[in-house]
C-alpha cells in the first residue's frame, strides 16, 4: 500500500521525526516497509508499506495517520471534521436490489459548472503515479486514497430500474459532463465485505466529497438521503485481568523483574482509543472495542499483543524465567516407540512420506470409497469430499507420480490416521493409527557383477519386513490369505482386491492371535486404468499395520524379568536329516513337534537346506541334542533320532 510522505505530514505532526526513526516504528508495529520512491515532479516521497488483512483499517492516508498517531501518541493537525450537509433519514421507503447493506447515503448533483480538479489535487493524484483526469474522476481517486471508501457518480435512469429499486452501479457518466441535472453521487457499506470501516469515517468521507464537488464545481447539491439496514454503531467490550498481562509479556528491560504499571497500561489503551476503565477490587480491565477494530480485536490475546505492539516488543525481556524446581516433560512410551518405528524403517532404506488424509473420488477404489469413506458434510473444495479408509491407496498414487518421474527404486513409509464407519448398527465413526509402506525395486539383487540386477521379489520384500519385525523387538506370526480371515480384516472386505491374494498374508499378534496387518504383492490389473501398460512388469508390495496394535506386540521387559540360565558346559551333538513333503505342509509345525519328542535333550532344530523337485519339496533339518546336566550317550541319542525318523515318515 502506498503511501504520500507530503499528505501525511499535513495531517499529522511529525516534522521533528525523521522517516527512519517512523519506518522503524512502524515495523516493530507490524507493518513492514517494502521500498521508498522519490518522485520529483511533486516533491513527495512514496512510502510503500504491507498491510496485513486484519489491519485494512490502516489502507488509506487518514488510516496510517491515525496509527502513527497511535504509536508515537503525536497530535493530529488536522481534525477530520467537514460541514454536516443536512440529511434526510429513510429506513423503510427505499427498495435496494443488493442485500446485506449496512449504510447507504446519496445525493442529487445539479449544474455541475467546472469539470477542472485543483491542482493541488492532482499533486496527490500525480504522486501515486494516477493521471488525473476530470473533476469528479479526481475527486472519486482522492477520496479512495485519503479514506479507503468508494465514492459512485451514476445517472438517475442507470441506477433506478422499472420497480424503482436502487442498483448499485459503477460510475456511469461521460468525463465531458458539465451541465447535467439528473446526476447521483452515492457511497455504501456492506456488511460482510467491508472489514475495517467506521460509520463515522464512512460519513466524514461522504461529507469531503460533496464538499469538494460544491466548492470546485460550484454544482448544486440536494440533500443527503440516507437509507440504513437497521444499523446500530455496534462496540464489543472485553475484560482482561492484570496478572494476566502481566504473565504473558513479563517483565520489562528498563527495571529487573519489573512488569508494566497499571497507570502504564492505562495510558497504552488510551492511546489505542480503547476507553479503559479499572476494577481496582477484582484487578481488572475493562475495555471498549471500536467499531473499526471489533473484526480484529476479538480475544483477550488480542489486546495483550497490541499493548505489547505499542508499548515495543523490545523492551520486554524475551526470556522465560528459571524455575528453583525446573523438571524437563517426559516423552510418552508410545511416542518413544514411533521413533524407533521410524529410525528402523529408515535404516532399512526406507524414506518417510506424507499424504493428506482427505481424498477423492478420482483414486485407485473410486467405486469402494462412496459405500466405505467417511463423507464430509460441507468439504472446502472438491479434493477434500471423503476421508481415506487406508494408507496404501495413498502411498500407491506416491509411487504412480514417482515412476512418471523416472523415479524406478519406490521405497517408502507412511505413519498416519485413517477413519472408518463400524459395519454394524449404531453407525460410530473411530480413526486409528496406521503405518503403512510400499516396497519396490527394479535393481534390488543380482547373482553376479556380469548380469543385470533383478527384480524384488516376494521373499525379498518379506525378508525385509521380518528383520523390521526382528528389529522391533515385536512377537507376530504370519498366517496365509483365508477368507475367514477378512472378517477381522483391518481393511474392508472390498479393500482386499487391491492385492493379489495368491501372494498375500495377514499379520498376527502372537499372543491373543489377533490380526493387526496385512502384507502382501499390489494387484497388477488395478494399473488398468492408468493405461499405462509399463506397471505389468513390475512387482509392488505394500503392507499396511495398526500402529498401536503393532506397538502392544513388543514386549515391555524389565531387569527383574530376565530369566538367568546357565551356558551348558557339555559337548552338542549335531545331526542331520530330510524328508519329503507336499508344498502345503507348515514346517513349523513340524519342528514343534520334533522339540516335544524329547525336551531334556533336543536344543535347538533348524533348516538348512529346501528344494522343490516337481510337486515333491524337500527340506533338511538340522537338528543339535545337548544336556544341560550331563554327557550325553551315543545310544539314548540314536533312539531319540529314530523317533524323529517315525514321525518324519508319517508325515
Amino acid at each position: 500500500m502506498k503511501f504520500s510522505w507530503t499528505w501525511l505530514n499535513q495531517l499529522i505532526n511529525i516534522n521533528n521525526m525523521h522517516i527512519d526513526q517512523i519506518i522503524d516504528q512502524l515495523t516493530l508495529a507490524g507493518f513492514e516497509l517494502d521500498r521508498i520512491d522519490s518522485i520529483h515532479t511533486t516533491n513527495d516521497k512514496i512510502i510503500e508499506i504491507s498491510i496485513t488483512p486484519n489491519r485494512s483499517d490502516v489502507s488509506s492516508i487518514v488510516g496510517l495517520a491515525k496509527e502513527i498517531n497511535t504509536i508515537f501518541n503525536t497530535p493530529i493537525i488536522k481534525q477530520f471534521s467537514y460541514n454536516h450537509i443536512c440529511t434526510t433519514n429513510k429506513q423503510d421507503k427505499l427498495k435496494l436490489h443488493e442485500k446485506y447493506l449496512k449504510y447507504i447515503n446519496y445525493n442529487k448533483i445539479n449544474h455541475l459548472c467546472n469539470n477542472q480538479s485543483p491542482q493541488w489535487i492532482q499533486n496527490y493524484l500525480i504522486s501515486y503515479d494516477i493521471e488525473p483526469t476530470c473533476l469528479l474522476e479526481d475527486i472519486i481517486k482522492y477520496i479512495q486514497l485519503k479514506w479507503n471508501y468508494n465514492i459512485c457518480i451514476s445517472t438517475l435512469d442507470q441506477i433506478l430500474d422499472k420497480e424503482q429499486r436502487f442498483h448499485l452501479n459503477r460510475n456511469n457518466y461521460t468525463k465531458n459532463t458539465l451541465i447535467q441535472s439528473n446526476l447521483i453521487i452515492y457511497s455504501f457499506v456492506k456488511e460482510y465485505k467491508n472489514i475495517g470501516t467506521s460509520y463515522t469515517d464512512f460519513q466524514q468521507a461522504y461529507n469531503e466529497t460533496i464538499n469538494l464537488i460544491q466548492t470546485y464545481g460550484r454544482a448544486t447539491i440536494g440533500k443527503i438521503q440516507q437509507y440504513y439496514n437497521n444499523y446500530v454503531p455496534t462496540s464489543k467490550d472485553i475484560c482482561i485481568k492484570k496478572n494476566k498481562i502481566n504473565n504473558i509479556l513479563g517483565p520489562i528491560v528498563k527495571i529487573t523483574k519489573q512488569y508494566l504499571s497499571t497507570s502504564e497500561i492505562i495510558n497504552l489503551l488510551t492511546q489505542l482509543n480503547l476507553q479503559p476503565t479499572y476494577d481496582k477490587k477484582n484487578k481488572l480491565f475493562h475495555i471498549i472495542i471500536p467499531e473499526h477494530r471489533i473484526d480484529d480485536l476479538t480475544r483477550e490475546i488480542d489486546i495483550i499483543e497490541e499493548i505489547s505492539r505499542i508499548y515495543g516488543f523490545n523492551n520486554f525481556h524475551d526470556q522465560l524465567s528459571k524455575l528453583n524446581n525446573y523438571q524437563t516433560g517426559n516423552i510418552q512410551t508410545y511416542t518413544k516407540y514411533i521413533y524407533n518405528i521410524r529410525l528402523i524403517l529408515r535404516n532399512l532404506g526406507l524414506h518417510e512420506t506424507l499424504n493428506s488424509s482427505f481424498v477423492y473420488d478420482n483414486t485407485l477404489n473410486n467405486h469402494l470409497i462412496k459405500t466405505n469413506s467417511v463423507s464430509l458434510y460441507n468439504p472446502m473444495n472438491e479434493y477434500q469430499q471423503l476421508l481415506r479408509i487406508n494408507i496404501i491407496d495413498n502411498l500407491i498414487q506416491k509411487y504412480i507420480y514417482n515412476y512418471k518421474q523416472k523415479n524406478t527404486q519406490c521405497e517408502f513409509f507412511e505413519i498416519g490416521k485413517i477413519f472408518n464407519i463400524s459395519s454394524s448398527k449404531p453407525y460410530k465413526l473411530y480413526e486409528s493409527m496406521h503405518l503403512g509402506g510400499i516396497l519396490t525395486n527394479s535393481t534390488f539383487s543380482r547373482t553376479s557383477w556380469s548380469e543385470k540386477p533383478m527384480h524384488m521379489n516376494w521373499f525379498h520384500a518379506k525378508g525385509i519386513m521380518e528383520e523390521f519385525f526382528h528389529k522391533l523387538n515385536s512377537n507376530i506370526s504370519w498366517k496365509i490369505y483365508n477368507k475367514d480371515h477378512t472378517k477381522y480384516s483391518i481393511f474392508p472386505n472390498n479393500q482386499i482386491n487391491i492385492f493379489n491374494i495368491l501372494k498375500t498374508v495377514f499379520i498376527y499378534d502372537q499372543v491373543n492371535n489377533t490380526q493387526i496387518g496385512i502384507f502382501g504383492q499390489i494387484d497388477k490389473r488395478i494399473f488398468k486404468n492408468f493405461d499405462l501398460d509399463c506397471y505389468i512388469n513390475t512387482n509392488i508390495y505394500a503392507f499396511e499395520i495398526n500402529l498401536y496394535q503393532l506397538i502392544n506386540t513388543i514386549p515391555n521387559k524389565k531387569h527383574t524379568e530376565y530369566l538367568m540360565k546357565p551356558y551348558s558346559s557339555y559337548p552338542s551333538i549335531t545331526r542331520d536329516i530330510s524328508f519329503n513333503t507336499n508344498n502345503k505342509q507348515n514346517i513349523e509345525n513340524v519342528i514343534n513337534c520334533i522339540q516335544r519328542i524329547n525336551t531334556e535333550i533336543i536344543e535347538s532344530v533348524q533348516i538348512f537346506n529346501e528344494y522343490y523337485n516337481n510337486n515333491v519339496r524337500s527340506i533338511g533339518l538340522r537338528i543339535i541334542y545337548r544336556s544341560k546336566y550331563r554327557t550325553l550317550q551315543t545310544q539314548e541319542i540314536e533312539n531319540t533320532h529314530l523317533q524323529i525318523k517315525k514321525l518324519l515318515i508319517n508325515i
